[in-house]
């Protein structure tokens, strides 16, 4: 905060300002990078935990969508994930997982 000169009053104030907004800009950039980075975890583990740790770091890239899709601007609501965007989400999670099932009971 002190390097964009935000200060807590500005945030408590809900008052957005371009340095705020460049503030939460780079802290997408570098949560998108930490979740790009964490998504290797999935190539470690067994394939039905890697499916429900690829649906939290899809889930997390949609968040920072929304964040983006409001100009950073996180202090007049909060990011929306659209109802479609969730049901497409989970429904390709739940495809996934279920390809492991069907590929289990065949070996």
């Amino acid at each position: 905060m002190t390097r964009f000169n935000v200060d807590e009053g500005q945030i408590e104030g809900r008052v957005f300002t371009p340095e705020f907004g460049a503030m939460v800009k780079e802290l997408v950039e570098r949560t998108r990078t930490m979740l790009r980075e964490g998504g290797e975890i999935s190539r470690r583990v067994d394939r039905e935990l890697a499916v429900t740790l690829n649906l939290f770091r899809k889930g997390g890239d949609a968040i920072l969508d929304g964040i983006v899709a409001q100009d950073y601007d996180v202090l007049r609501g909060r990011p929306v994930v659209s109802k479609l965007k969730k049901l497409l989400l989970v429904g390709g999670s739940l495809i996934e997982k279920m390809r492991i099932v069907t590929v289990g009971k065949k070996r």
